[in-house]
């Protein structure tokens, strides 16, 4: 953070806060009600977990997908599930 002061003078105060503040993309709770929300606004495969009572349980990375492809996480009650918005072929579906 810059700090002008009305003499002219500039001095750079550290505030603790990062720069850019990470965003949550996407938040929903799973068959067991832990929190998992992803990183960022983007297509990302990192998911923060948090336990029912706020706690953070663990960093979950997706992997495997096929790069050239869209695939969206779908988190709720029922399960999770992963599927490719707009396949070039045919659409693919994967289960957790």
């Amino acid at each position: 953070l810059n700090y002008s002061e009305e003499g002219g003078t500039q001095e750079t105060i550290n505030t603790g806060m990062p720069e850019f503040k990470p965003q949550v993309g996407f938040m929903a709770f799973d068959s067991l009600g832990y929190l998992w929300a992803r990183r960022g606004t983007e297509y990302n495969e990192l998911f923060d977990v948090f336990s029912p009572e706020g706690n953070p349980i663990r960093k979950v990375l997706f992997t495997g997908f096929p790069e050239e492809e869209t695939v969206w996480i779908v988190i709720n009650r029922h399960g999770m599930a992963a599927y490719t918005p707009w396949p070039e072929d045919y659409p693919k579906v994967y289960l957790f």
